[in-house]
């Protein structure tokens, strides 16, 4: 089994892409530049948006619908990891 989530510090190393699922008014708060966005309850009809030949970093607020949707990913073959403590731990450090 893959695993499921990154730190902080190797997503930051990584040449891995941002996604996003969190819903719009959260969004609009703050996120991480260059990013995808899309929200957990879109991912399942917009995932082909995703490119298949990069990491993807997945970053909700806190890490469960991360979680959720690296699961998701993963089952399409994604190389997808949930980055451990979300975009509130990201924006903090």
């Amino acid at each position: 089994m893959e695993l499921l989530e990154i730190s902080q510090e190797d997503a930051r190393k990584s040449k891995g892409i941002y996604l996003d699922v969190r819903r719009n008014n959260e969004r609009d708060r703050g996120h991480v530049e260059k990013d995808i966005h899309i929200p957990t309850s879109e991912l399942e009809r917009r995932y082909d948006e995703i490119p298949k030949d990069k990491e993807i970093i997945v970053y909700c607020g806190g890490g469960s619908r991360s979680l959720y949707s690296t699961l998701f990913l993963q089952s399409k073959g994604y190389k997808a990891k949930s980055l451990q403590g979300g975009y509130r731990r990201y924006n903090s450090e």
